[in-house]
């Protein structure tokens, strides 16, 4: 499929049809617009889409009247329909004339991406059926030529059906390979919604909890017992937070924070946290000369110390696992799925009981595991975060003998910047700040949290709210000095969509996005979407501060 799939999006409502436009080009999509159906049947009469995304109610030419028209001069173009909650019926009917899915109004951003990202997924389908059907067209009339010439060239052809018949196979190989790769996305991705969904709602307890033990801790400064308790507690938190780390990697959507580091000290400090305790020693042998790779940081740890992991559970009696990084360039024909360039090669090899080769190709599928005590998330994970980085791991195992897991990743076109030492933030402010979140306790933990620092603190449930009440702030001569939106608020206006509505209000607004989707693609990428910083949930109060100072005094803001 090309680099930039085309959708035609026919929709009325004008607000509407401009944000989803603003979300799909965000998504690296080539979008069209269409205010009505006859203007959507002139656009595909002028060129082909790759995908046409419909309302189905419009006054004129309707939906159905689209795909009525699609059926009959583009049956092969993939159509989503969008319909009202109260459209049920509408929606089977869109199905019944052939829309390949459906969307409800209002619309989930998530549910969103993933219907169209399967949608374009069928779209990529089709095009390599008919350029395969293509192609055993012109291999029948290479065989029928060949046929009328046999009597005349048998030696001759024989080598050459022998040639061919090795390209075939060594096609279907490559084929089943590729078919092998693509499964291991899907099932991966078939946990994306699902696992989500789990971490938004943990984050948003987490949130709660953390932010608690914050407040905790600065009543009881003096009791240096209770101080104690509070810190473990914290740090308990910030290891469940972990857990919905490798969660949110199966997220769809999601992409890493990446930043240009060198994979020298992450590796030392991933393996030797993850030995720690352990009976087994760590050997470390990196090129002096190692490229700097573009990674997140938290989440290549991750990889690290869960194939570590697995290597001392796979050696109970004690042992050496051998860590290697060095410097590898690929030619346009790797052997593995990787664009040709220069990468950084780890390998991590132990010497335990080895991998049956019967169940050497389930590693990598989630909740697989031959231990009882098994997650079956560490490879999977470890699998999700390296491909979401554009690269490779391999497994290659013998029982009795060891397991050896190799990392390709591309090497970064960018030099290392040394670390700043990081200014000590005050734990105090002051301003009027508005915060928007669905979930009362969230509500209630940030006003504690912001009246404590010493901020002035006014809390709304949903964007509609919110507009009105900056509005009025702004009317009355009492603006405020920063907006905290939540990210989604069920039946209700966004972060995203408030952001919009406060912006048309006033130019300058400050506002922060949260949300315990933390891969998502405007968390990743907040500034793209105009807001001035992020608070990931969950959250302390230092963290909170340290990102409502920087934005206030003029910097980027991300905890």
């Amino acid at each position: 499929m090309d680099d930039h799939p085309t959708i035609l999006l026919i929709e009325d409502e004008l607000q509407l049809r401009a944000n989803l436009q603003i979300l799909l080009q965000s998504a690296g999509y080539q979008v069209t617009t269409a205010a009505n159906g006859a203007e959507g049947l002139q656009q595909l009469r002028e060129q082909p889409f790759d995908l046409v995304i419909t309302d189905l109610v419009m006054p004129g030419v309707d939906g159905f009247q689209v795909m009525d028209d699609l059926r009959d001069h583009s049956p092969e173009t993939v159509v989503v329909a969008m319909t009202g909650y109260a459209s049920t019926e509408s929606a089977i009917q869109a199905l019944r004339k052939g829309a390949y899915d459906y969307l409800t109004k209002p619309l989930d951003v998530d549910l969103m991406y993933s219907v169209v990202a399967r949608a374009m997924e069928k779209v990529r389908l089709q095009k390599d059926l008919q350029r395969s059907l293509a192609e055993v067209q012109a291999r029948e009339e290479q065989l029928l030529k060949a046929h009328n010439e046999l009597e005349q060239r048998v030696e001759e052809r024989t080598a050459a059906l022998a040639q061919a018949n090795a390209a075939l196979v060594e096609q279907i190989a490559e084929r089943q390979r590729m078919e092998d790769e693509l499964l291991k996305v899907r099932k991966i991705e078939s946990l994306g919604v699902f696992a989500a969904g789990i971490a938004h709602d943990f984050n948003n307890l987490l949130t709660g909890i953390l932010g608690y033990i914050s407040l905790a801790q600065v009543v009881a400064r003096i009791d240096a017992k209770v101080i104690a308790y509070l810190s473990e507690a914290e740090q308990a938190c910030q290891r469940a937070t972990a857990l919905t780390q490798q969660l949110l990697t199966f997220a769809k959507g999601g992409a890493p924070v990446r930043h240009t580091v060198s994979m020298v000290e992450l590796l030392k400090e991933s393996v030797g946290f993850a030995l720690r305790g352990a009976n087994v020693r760590g050997d470390i042998q990196m090129a002096a000369d190692l490229w700097p790779v573009d990674v997140d940081a938290g989440q290549m740890s991750q990889v690290v110390h869960n194939v570590v992991l697995n290597a001392v559970q796979a050696m109970p009696g004690g042992g050496t696992i051998e860590v290697r990084a060095e410097n590898i360039a690929f030619e346009a024909d790797a052997p593995f799925p990787l664009v040709e360039g220069q990468y950084v090669q780890i390998t991590l090899q132990d010497y335990g009981c080895g991998i049956p080769k019967e169940v050497l190709s389930n590693i990598f599928d989630p909740y697989f595991t031959t231990k009882a005590e098994g997650s079956g998330l560490g490879l999977a994970t470890a699998y999700a975060i390296v491909t979401k980085h554009d690269g490779y791991i391999t497994v290659t195992s013998e029982v009795g003998l060891g397991t050896t897991v190799v990392i390709y990743l591309p090497a970064s076109q960018h030099a290392l910047v040394s670390a700043q030492p990081r200014p000590l933030i005050p734990l105090s402010g002051s301003g009027r700040i508005l915060v928007m979140d669905d979930e009362e306790v969230i509500r209630n933990l940030l006003r504690e949290l912001l009246e404590t620092l010493g901020y002035t603190v006014e809390c709304v449930q949903d964007g509609a709210e919110a507009v009105a009440v900056y509005q009025c702030a702004q009317a009355a001569g009492q603006p405020f000095a920063m907006v905290i939106l939540d990210y989604t608020i069920p039946g209700g206006m966004g972060g995203l969509e408030t952001l919009h509505r406060l912006r048309a209000i006033d130019p300058q607004v400050k506002a922060l996005i949260s949300s315990g989707y933390a891969n998502n693609p405007v968390m990743a990428d907040w500034a793209y979407y105009g807001f001035r910083g992020v608070v990931a949930k969950p959250y302390t109060m230092a963290q909170l501060q340290e990102t409502l100072h920087n934005v206030l005094s003029g910097a980027s803001g991300e905890c």
